[in-house]
């Protein structure tokens, strides 16, 4: 309803001035609920997560999880079918809204984004045989540096700089038996211009997360025309 409320006194300003939205667009489905429901003039469209149905939560089946991917289910599903159109970012997330939530194929649009069909951005390559993998994920765990950080372990013939962004000391302390061999270095934080330097000194990107298949900082990385290792999530 906040959500709502912020929207419906933007469309006013607007309109003040005698001008109008084609469009209103929500990162989440369940913030669109409302706006959805009561705003009838202009098309409401939303882009429904896969966080919350990929295999973490098949194979952590706790309480918590498990309460939270019933409550997400109804919001959701109510969202969904208030909604014009919704937008996902893999095909086993369309097909899976048009099977649970009974929503029409041709309502929901599959994006995805390829490197070449992104404008790059100039990028430095590393003039020496290190290879420099970038990582950003808050959740470390859920991004998959213990899957990460294992293959590097088998990586014998190039030397290895990793960069891990977003990453607490936690996490640092917890995977340090791996890391205290690799060249690397990590950043709770960095603003826009630091992370902007970060994309271009990187020659990989990596987030090899069972639960999110395509994130904002994978698209960010192709615009800088820099290989996406991830997991073969359809």
């Amino acid at each position: 309803f906040i959500y709502y409320k912020t929207v419906e006194q933007q469309i006013s300003e607007v309109k003040e001035n005698g001008e109008s939205y084609d469009l209103v667009f929500f990162n989440s489905v369940v913030e669109s609920l409302h706006s959805s429901k009561l705003i009838h003039k202009i098309p409401v469209r939303a882009f429904l997560h896969d966080e919350n149905f990929m295999r973490d939560y098949v194979e952590n089946p706790s309480w918590k999880r498990l309460l939270y991917r019933k409550l997400m289910h109804r919001y959701e599903g109510k969202a969904v079918q208030l909604l014009e159109r919704v937008l996902t970012n893999s095909k086993y997330m369309k097909n899976s809204i048009v099977d649970i939530y009974s929503k029409h194929p041709l309502k929901v649009n599959y994006c995805y984004f390829r490197s070449f069909d992104l404008p790059g951005s100039a990028s430095v390559t590393s003039i020496d045989d290190t290879i420099h993998i970038l990582f950003i994920k808050h959740d470390a765990d859920r991004g998959g540096l213990a899957l990460l950080l294992n293959e590097i372990k088998k990586m014998k013939t190039r030397k290895i700089s990793l960069h891990l962004v977003g990453v607490g000391p936690s996490y640092i302390e917890k995977y340090n038996s791996v890391l205290s061999s690799i060249e690397y270095q990590y950043d709770t934080y960095l603003n826009r211009d630091e992370l902007h330097h970060a994309f271009l000194k990187t020659d990989i990107f990596c987030v090899p997360s069972f639960s999110e298949a395509l994130g904002l900082a994978n698209i960010e990385a192709l615009q800088y025309s820099k290989p996406v290792v991830v997991l073969d999530i359809p």
